[in-house]
């Protein structure tokens, strides 16, 4: 296979020269690869136009909803998704994007169940609860109903809200840095030689993979063996919470139906850090490693609005 494609790969005289002038193009140059002279229309260097619906994909999950309406102040809503999608190809817009935005072609194009894996997408679980709360104090609440105005000021009108949300995370894919890939086949993909493993503490030598040893670089026009996404192995999960206190002062006095509001915000609450990935490219000098956050630290802002 790989004497057969270096022969494919030589450089020829190139019978083109001097016809096309286009200064893009590399079919004007004094040679040319053999494999372009044995194409049905050796003139071009490719042809684009839409992706053809040749992919196939399937969904399963199970959805439960758990809500409570408003009722003494209080309602939130519990939502959990256990869910398994696979296909052949994720999709990104209008674009065919056979490994995420990594490859937009098969590795074998006359094979194209090599593709079948996981969906680059799919996250096995997801958890969101999100709540309101009207702090019993005040008129009109279960607590204070008939306290003196100054009071009402400083202890009615407290309102609590927020929304929690965690996830599984996404698969990794595994890639691969200057591969040599057959002509007209897509990016060669690893050799996958044994189960890839987490490390256990990889947040603090930030080395995510156990025994990277088993991802392999395969020889030059070789099939990789590596599947386009792993199931058993994911990038960190989400993990975030996010959550307000409001405080409201009746202004009828004023006017009737106005009312001042202060609001205090919080992103990420719990501060917590979300890892994103990890560099899943064989060859590109820091495969496993983990680089970067995909969150931001806790913000706070402050804000006032006035209803009339």
């Amino acid at each position: 296979m790989q004497g057969r494609a270096s022969f494919w790969n030589q450089q020829v005289p190139n019978p083109f020269q001097g016809l096309i002038t286009d200064p893009n193009s590399s079919l004007g140059s004094a040679t040319i690869a053999r494999n372009q002279l044995t194409r049905p229309f050796p003139q071009y260097e490719g042809v684009t136009g839409n992706s053809p619906p040749w992919a196939n994909s399937f969904y399963h999950g199970l959805q439960l909803r758990f809500e409570k309406r408003l009722s003494s102040g209080f309602q939130f809503l519990t939502t959990y998704v256990l869910s398994k999608s696979i296909d052949d190809t994720s999709s990104s817009g209008s674009n065919t994007d056979w490994l995420g935005a990594m490859a937009t072609s098969v590795q074998d194009p006359y094979n194209r169940r090599l593709e079948r894996a996981i969906s680059l997408f799919d996250q096995t679980h997801q958890f969101q609860f999100s709540w309101v709360y009207g702090l019993p104090f005040g008129k009109g609440r279960l607590w204070g109903g008939s306290m003196p105005g100054f009071l009402e000021s400083i202890l009615g009108g407290w309102q609590l809200n927020g929304i929690y949300r965690w996830t599984s995370g996404f698969p990794v894919a595994l890639s691969l840095a200057n591969g040599q890939s057959v002509p007209t086949f897509g990016d060669q993909r690893p050799n996958l030689n044994g189960t890839l493993q987490k490390a256990e503490n990889w947040k603090q030598t930030l080395q995510f993979f156990a025994n990277p040893n088993v991802v392999t670089k395969p020889d030059p026009f070789q099939i990789g063996t590596a599947p386009r996404a792993l199931s058993n192995i994911r990038w960190p999960g989400t993990n975030n919470m996010s959550a307000s206190l409001f405080k409201q002062f009746n202004m009828n006095r004023l006017r009737e139906g106005t009312m001042f509001e202060i609001r205090l915000e919080t992103f990420n609450t719990l501060n917590y850090v979300q890892f994103c990935g990890p560099n899943s490219q064989l060859g590109s000098g820091s495969f496993g490693a983990v680089t970067s956050q995909c969150n931001t630290p806790r913000e706070l802002q402050l804000g006032a609005r006035f209803y009339f």
